[in-house]
């Protein structure tokens, strides 16, 4: 547009100084006075284009680049700009799906990640715990225990609970990184550790459940089940609820760990629970989801698939709907009272993370190195995003972005 224009410009003022040297020389009808205005015009017009000349864009890239951006703060978010599908994003708005930072470490990540006051914490096989800047992704501090960090970290009141294969449950100052406490176990600490009224709760593979004081990480009690307690327990109205690798599920007294109820599967139960309108659901190695009342321990359904329910570290309930995983390569929506299938979606791998549903939004990994955004109430395909490597982390949304790990090594931050 800005090269025509000059070009026009510069023909107008040669074709004025024409007309007005002509009609000087020529005695044309017009006045002399006509003819020397149109001379001095078209002298001007060249000189203005010589010295304040307009820029000229070979093409629009550059023309784009040229024009100063829109700030963050007066461009609606994408749920605003319903569907937005520009392949220029308007400011710093981005597309679902697309990568905001991806930060690298030296070995597998180990855990699920835990965003807080804008700090995402994971840990990894390198044995360290990290504290990223959610923003950017930027190191703010990590911690070396003495062994690999599998158990996802929890944060509450300024303090990040992690355990580690070092047999330890650790207490760290959330924002400098310090060492409040460590509690040794009797084995390996997978479990990632529950705070309910200033108690933690985690297992241990030494068999063994622990209550611990929050603040000064002094044993209240512990209860022996008969294997590996993997699974991270949920406290709910005084009760916590936890499988153990003894093929049992257990609900015992948040105060003085006497055993509620119990309730026997076929085989090994190793995720974690979810508790909701007195149901506690939990998957099994034998492929079914259950449901259970929360008070009783009685059975209200189950629901088979086709292998084994690992979906970790527990079911999502959201919208009356369970959602979750197995190893059927399906992630599941049933009907939270009935039990009955809303909806399968079928991926390439085992789906063995717990999705995570915000709105409408349905986010899952499968173990085929994609997350994927589904309809919560269709189970339509909305978008995907591919990483570098499997998926080894449920998805943790915070403010907009989704934070996952990959067996690549890395944590990525991702547009919703």
């Amino acid at each position: 547009m800005l090269t025509k224009l000059r070009l026009f410009l510069i023909i107008f003022g040669l074709l004025l100084i024409l007309v007005g040297a002509y009609g000087l020389l020529a005695q044309s009808p017009f006045s002399p006075i006509i003819n020397v205005a149109f001379l001095v015009f078209g002298m001007v017009t060249q000189l203005f284009q010589i010295f304040f000349h307009f820029p000229v864009f070979e093409d629009k890239t550059a023309l784009k680049q040229s024009l100063p951006s829109a700030s963050i703060s007066t461009v609606p978010s994408y749920s605003q700009i319903n569907h937005y599908t520009s392949e220029t994003p308007l400011g710093n708005i981005k597309p679902p799906g697309t990568l905001k930072w991806s930060f690298s470490v030296s070995s597998y990540i180990g855990t699920s990640l835990a965003v807080a006051s804008g700090t995402v914490y994971f840990g990894s096989y390198d044995h360290k715990l990290y504290s990223l800047d959610a923003a950017s992704g930027y190191e703010k501090w990590s911690f070396l225990a003495s062994d690999k960090v599998c158990s996802s970290p929890t944060v509450v009141n300024g303090v990040v609970y992690f355990g580690s294969d070092d047999h330890k449950l650790y207490a760290l100052d959330a924002i400098s990184g310090y060492e409040k406490w460590s509690f040794l176990t009797g084995g390996a600490v997978r479990s990632s550790p529950t705070v309910v009224n200033g108690v933690v709760y985690f297992g241990s593979h030494d068999h063994k459940l622990y209550a611990l004081d929050a603040v000064s990480g002094k044993k209240k009690w512990s209860f022996l089940t008969g294997n590996v307690v993997y699974s991270s327990p949920a406290v709910v109205n005084g009760i916590v609820y936890f499988s153990s690798w003894d093929d049992k599920f257990y609900a015992l007294d948040a105060t003085s760990k006497r055993k509620k109820w119990s309730f026997s599967c076929r085989i090994h139960l190793g995720t974690s629970p979810t508790v909701i309108n007195n149901t506690v659901y939990f998957g099994s190695d034998d492929g079914n989801l259950y449901a259970l009342d929360a008070t009783s321990g009685q059975k209200k359904w189950s629901f088979l698939t086709g292998s084994c329910v690992n979906s970790s570290p527990s079911p999502t309930v959201s919208h009356s709907i369970v959602y979750f995983g197995s190893d059927d390569y399906n992630l599941y929506a049933v009907d939270a009272v009935l039990g009955k299938k809303r909806w399968a979606f079928l991926t390439k791998h085992p789906v063995r993370f717990s999705p995570t549903v915000i709105n409408d939004t349905v986010y899952f990994s499968s173990c085929d190195r994609e997350l994927h955004a589904l309809d919560a109430f269709s189970g339509q395909k909305k978008w995907s995003f591919r990483s570098g490597g499997e998926i080894v982390t449920p998805p943790t949304v915070f403010n907009g972005i989704i934070y996952l790990g990959s067996v690549d090594c890395k944590i990525y931050a991702i547009f919703t």
